[in-house]
Parts: C-alpha cells; sequence; structure tokens
C-alpha cells in the first residue's frame, strides 16, 4: 500500500486512477481526487486487491469521447484499429471514463448527449494516424512482433496511450461486422508460419516452394551449386528513410537537401543501419549530380555536397566501431532513375562519371554503378569508375514485368556482355521489385563466377514514364513487404546464388535487422559445421 501512495504522490498531480491487475477487465478500477481519499479507500473493506501483486496508477486523463482506440499490430503492421465505445460500462483502464467513488454519474448523461450510439467494438480497417509510426517504433525497439495500442485523445488535443498488451484477444464479433472474419488470429497464424518457415535451412524454403514443374534443370543446379553461401548485408535506402523520418525530402533535388538541412541525421541513418547489421553502407550522394542538383538551383554545390556525403558515412563507420563494415559511393543515372530513354552518350556520360568517382575515390572503399537502366550507362559509369583503382560494382534495375529485362529493354547477358572487357568485381540488382530481381537471378548467376547480389525497393511498380519531379512524384510504398517479407526473399535471392543482399528505397533498417538476424544465424550454423567460404564470398572479400 505504501508503493502505492507513493506512486501517486510521485504523479503530483490532483486526480489520478488505480487499477489492481485482475483477470476480469476493469475490476477494481477507481477514480481518487487526493491522496486523503486514496488512502481511505485502501482501508476499506470495497477495497479490490490485485491478483500478483502489480497495480497501475496513473493521471486522470479527460477524454474528449466516450470511446478510445486500439491498435492491433503484426509482425510489427498495422492489422486494423478497433473502434471501442466506452460509454456504456467499463472495459478497460480508460481515462475519463471509470467509477469514480465521489463523483461517480456526474457529468456523464451531458458528456455523452452528443454521440450517436454504435456497436461497442468496430473495426477500423483503413485506420490512419501519427502515433502509429511512434508505435512502430516502440516495437523496432524491444523486439516485439505482436501487440496492442490503445489511446485517446484528451480535450485539450493530446495523445495518450494508456495500454499496450503483448498478448492480444481479437473481437470476433466485429471482425465479422467488418467482413474480415478472424482476422487477428489467422494473421498471428500466418505470422507464426513465416517465423517457422524461416527458421528452416536455406535451401528448400521459399524458392523451392514456388518453383513451377517448368523450372528447368539448369535453374535447380544454380540452387544446388550455392548450397552453403556466406552472405554480405548491405543497408537499405537512406534517401526514403530520411524522408520517413521527417527530413524535408523535396522532389527538385531529392535526398541531397537533407545534407543541406539535416546532416546529422544522415549521419544517424548510416549508424541506424549499421546497427541493424549492414556490413556495406552506401553514401548519400545519390543526387549529388549536376542535373539533380540544377533543379533546386545548387549545381554550383557538387563537389561540395559530394565530399559531405563521403565523410557523413566514413565518420558514422568509424564512430561505429563495427568491424567490417565498408563504405560504397554511388555513382547513379546522370538524368533520371529508371528511365533508359534519357540515357545520354557514353563519351559524355564517361566525362561526368569521372568528375564524380574522382571524389569518391578518396574517402569510400567501394564504387558503386547503381541503378544502372541500360547497358551503355553501367558501361559509361564502369569504366570511369576502374580508373581511380577502388573496387567497383555494376548494379541494373529491371523492368517490375517478371520480363528479367533491364528497363532499356535488353536481357542481363546482353547488359553484363558490354562489360565483357571490365574488371568489375560483383554485379547486383537494385530499386526493382523483389519479384523480378528473383527471375532474374539464376540468369546472372550463369553469366558469372564473381559476387551476385539484391537490393530491391519497397516500391509498387514504376510508370515507365515516371519523373520524380514529375507528375508521378514519390512513388508509393508496399504494404505487403514487411521486414518478415523481405527476409523471405532473401532467402530465395540466397538460394538462387546470391552473395550480397540489402535494400534499396523503401527498405528500412527494421529490414535489413531482420534478414540478417535470418542470414547470420544460417551461417554460424554452417560454420560450426566447418564448411568453408564458397567461391563467392572468397571473391568477395579479395575485392
Amino acid at each position: 500500500d505504501s508503493q502505492i501512495v507513493e506512486a501517486a504522490t510521485n504523479l503530483g498531480c490532483s486526480k489520478f486512477l488505480m487499477e489492481p491487475n485482475r483477470r476480469v477487465l476493469g475490476e477494481g478500477v477507481v477514480t481518487f481526487h487526493d491522496l486523503d481519499q486514496l488512502k481511505e479507500y485502501l482501508k476499506s473493506p470495497k477495497r479490490v486487491s490485485s491478483a500478483d501483486g502489480i497495480t497501475v496508477v496513473q493521471e486522470f486523463v479527460k477524454s474528449n469521447a466516450p470511446y478510445i482506440i486500439r491498435a492491433e499490430f503484426v509482425g510489427r503492421q498495422l492489422l486494423y484499429a478497433m473502434h471501442v465505445d466506452v460509454s456504456r460500462g467499463l472495459d478497460r483502464l480508460v481515462p475519463g471514463y471509470v467509477g469514480d467513488p465521489q463523483h461517480e454519474g456526474e457529468g456523464k448523461e451531458g458528456a455523452l448527449a452528443d454521440f450517436t450510439p454504435v456497436p461497442r467494438y468496430q473495426v477500423l480497417q483503413h485506420f490512419e494516424h501519427p502515433i502509429l509510426e511512434r508505435y512502430v517504433e516502440f516495437m523496432n525497439h524491444f523486439d516485439i512482433d505482436v501487440a496492442s495500442f490503445e489511446f485517446t485523445e484528451t480535450t485539450d488535443g493530446q495523445v495518450v496511450t494508456f495500454d499496450v498488451d503483448i498478448c492480444s484477444t481479437y473481437n470476433a464479433p466485429a471482425e465479422y461486422r467488418a467482413h474480415v472474419p478472424q482476422a487477428g488470429v489467422q494473421a498471428v497464424a500466418d505470422h507464426l508460419n513465416r517465423l517457422l518457415e524461416l527458421s528452416k535451412p536455406l535451401i528448400g524454403t521459399q524458392i523451392d516452394r514456388k518453383r513451377v514443374s517448368s523450372d528447368s534443370e539448369e535453374d535447380r543446379s544454380v540452387s544446388e551449386e550455392h548450397k552453403h553461401v556466406e552472405v554480405l548485408i548491405a543497408d537499405g535506402g537512406v534517401g526514403r528513410e530520411l524522408r520517413r523520418r521527417g527530413v524535408p525530402i523535396p522532389q527538385t533535388i531529392w535526398s541531397a537537401n537533407a545534407l543541406i538541412v539535416a546532416p546529422e541525421e544522415v549521419k544517424q541513418v548510416h549508424l541506424d543501419f549499421i546497427k541493424s547489421g549492414a556490413q556495406l553502407i552506401t553514401a548519400n550522394n545519390y543526387a549529388c549530380t549536376p542535373q539533380f542538383l540544377a533543379k533546386g538551383g545548387v549545381a554550383h554545390r557538387l563537389d561540395e555536397l559530394t565530399e559531405l556525403a563521403c565523410r557523413l558515412a566514413v565518420e558514422a563507420r568509424d564512430e561505429a566501431g563495427v568491424p567490417g563494415v565498408r563504405v560504397m559511393g554511388s555513382l547513379p543515372p546522370l538524368t533520371e532513375s529508371y528511365r533508359a530513354d534519357l540515357v545520354g552518350e557514353v563519351d559524355a556520360m564517361e566525362k561526368m562519371y569521372e568528375h564524380l568517382a574522382g571524389m569518391l575515390a578518396k574517402h569510400v572503399d567501394i564504387i558503386l554503378c547503381e541503378t544502372m537502366s541500360s547497358g551503355k550507362e553501367a558501361y559509361a559509369a564502369a569504366k570511369a569508375a576502374l580508373k581511380f583503382g577502388k573496387p567497383v560494382w555494376v548494379s541494373w534495375t529491371l523492368r517490375d514485368d517478371l520480363s528479367k529485362r533491364l528497363r532499356s529493354g535488353e536481357t542481363v547477358r546482353e547488359a553484363h556482355s558490354m562489360l565483357a572487357d571490365l574488371n568489375v568485381s560483383a554485379f547486383l540488382f537494385n530499386c526493382c521489385v523483389p519479384e523480378t530481381i528473383e527471375q532474374a537471378l539464376p540468369q546472372l548467376a550463369r553469366l558469372t563466377s564473381k559476387p551476385i547480389g539484391a537490393m530491391p525497393n519497397c516500391f509498387a511498380p514504376v510508370p515507365t514514364d515516371w519523373s520524380l519531379s514529375g507528375e508521378h512524384g514519390f512513388v508509393p510504398i508496399r504494404e505487403d513487404l514487411r521486414p518478415i517479407d523481405f527476409a523471405g526473399y532473401a532467402r530465395g535471392w540466397v538460394d538462387r546464388g546470391a552473395t550480397i543482399i540489402g535494400g534499396c528505397c523503401g527498405i528500412g533498417p527494421e529490414h535489413v535487422t531482420m534478414m540478417a538476424r535470418d542470414i547470420r544465424k544460417h551461417q554460424n550454423m554452417h560454420h560450426k559445421d566447418g564448411q568453408k567460404p564458397s567461391k563467392r564470398r572468397r571473391r568477395m572479400m579479395e575485392n
């Protein structure tokens, strides 16, 4: 009892609630107006004691309506929200609508007069609220996959979260009324099934289950050949992650703006990716090209911003203190991403790429020619980058139509053959949907013995006439590529020979965390078995 009184004293508020932990929801919840009233209640025979010695004491918060919102999360993604009417009796510890021994019933009729009766529980399938992002951050921080959060808004407009459950009970009648029968338990079952699949060995999981009978023996041999691979973990999309964190990312100069207005946040994103398990981080210089910067009137700052992007990545690597982390510098498209029809002539591109690569080479460990939409774009970038003695990786972007072709329409074989005379150290696919990467990887694996990799985006398919500063603007983020889904795709890519796995736009630290944890778990199992690094891994370490 003394601890309860002490807790109420420390709150320092004139009105507060007490809820003892009981099996019956809401049993024993009482409102108090001062400490003397609390002390008197604790001695009275009406007092309801906690079943396990745990009692919650919280400030009384006046809700602006007779309902609360319960947000249900499964796999760290919002399943739905539940509108809970609390005007007809106590359901949970609900601020502003609980038993009050001093003024019981006072003001209730007036407070509820303006509200139309509704079903006590209503499923809100497309619920949106700024607080939801905070809940995802909470689950990521505490490594919680399934949870529900209850919140209300006060009369002065504040949002108050007053309950967090990690063992949710779903309301079946409300789900049936919303035409989503058993959505809660089914979502949990599906989530557990994914976790079970991820606990299985690398081979024989995602890719083999999806493989159709028409798959060739050659495809199957690729998967078998790379049965035991070791994988380097790359980061995700820095620009889109900065935008998600509230950094102004305009349609003109994209993520270069973060270098101007929020350089410390750029470094923090790098640090968070390293913390998530990334061994490769990419400097935030993707938008540092003359054409991009000219749209914002800052083309004259090209060298300054490129150097800054590299320094921030290097500083993040050094501050993180994680052994083996390497920094990549980006050689991006010089005009627009995904637009092979806007790619310039090789000689002109090579000259600009040489200027950019010269700046990158002073800071980075690897030069990444990324989001290359055509063979000649990749050729110009790689040829220029190789002049500076750094390992050069080439990453193409594919059409989102599962055709296994570059956005230029070229086949992977055609694009790869254009680089035959260049000493490129690794070949990858990036910034396209994961489904198309999965289709194209076997073909790439058969073309080279060098490391290959996959870094998909989290976008809906990109329109063929897309332009960042045009009418399409920012491409919508997919809702079906959650961290656990990303880890599942990564399994498939590893099955098909990939030894470099990361992400691009929309793939955040939470995606990399789950993927890296799963990949490294199986790497450790193979190490214990005494297996040697694969040929691709040995090449990767040499480069």
